[in-house]
């Protein structure tokens, strides 16, 4: 089961992010380019646009405080369920990434290269359910065969609030045009995480399933706990007013 659920949690999808460059100079019309400065005289100071990532997609709003830095705004959608098979049992799982973040974004060298520091705030939240009669899984030190009415659980649930820090690059399209493409990377600290597992049905009354239930609850947040960064990666596309 603990297989299942790092599957899950781990070897999902990708990310969104956000790079609105307003108030920019381009070196050339009609190309493009990356953007190389905040113009303090430009009346582009604030962008609306979408993104899409490991976080899922989403929609983000930016303001430009000054030539070298601007706050960033975003919501991100990200949910995901699937039914599989892992070694002969039925697992379906559940992963929620969906947040809203808030960002400082620093122009260090004038040529769209950007260090992002803030923090997300969301489920951040993974689950697991496997059953199937006649199913055999591994709990603890055993193996045992589920009947009709056996289900096995396990959660994984990581702080509500992530902090993140990255660098992207903001790109333009010509002199003239208001659409700014960028990219993201970075890494979330999402923390240790808590983590259940737990039973229910006939298999409970199993002689010596409780210990091994507490033997899997026991290896199990040992796995986990090895995986508290998620790597970020994130596209997005601004539009500046």
């Amino acid at each position: 089961m603990k297989e299942n659920l790092l599957f899950i949690i781990f070897a999902t999808a990708a990310s969104p992010g956000v790079a609105w460059a307003g108030d920019l100079s381009y070196p050339s019309a009609g190309t493009t380019s990356t953007i190389s400065s905040v113009d303090s005289e430009s009346e582009h100071c604030f962008g609306l646009g979408i993104q899409a990532g490991i976080q899922g997609i989403g929609l983000h709003a930016r303001y430009d405080i000054n030539p070298w830095l601007y706050m960033k705004i975003e919501g991100n959608y990200f949910k995901y369920d699937d039914t599989f098979d892992v070694d002969g049992t039925d697992y379906h799982g559940d992963l929620d990434l969906s947040n809203i973040g808030l960002t400082a974004n620093f122009l260090p060298f004038n040529n769209g290269f950007r260090v992002t520091l803030g923090g997300y705030f969301g489920n951040n939240e993974a689950s697991g359910v496997a059953n199937g009669n006649g199913q055999t899984v591994s709990i603890g030190n055993s193996v045992y065969t589920l009947t009709q009415g056996d289900q096995l659980q396990g959660s994984v649930e990581y702080n509500q609030f992530a902090p993140y820090l990255g660098i992207g690059w903001d790109f333009g399209f010509g002199s003239t045009s208001s659409w700014v493409f960028g990219i993201d990377l970075g890494v979330l600290y999402l923390g240790e995480p808590d983590t259940l597992v737990s039973a229910s049905g006939p298999i409970t009354s199993v002689p010596g399933f409780g210990a091994d239930l507490a033997a899997e609850q026991a290896i199990f947040a040992d796995d986990i706990n090895d995986y508290q960064f998620l790597p970020v990666l994130k596209l997005s596309l601004t539009y500046r007013f």
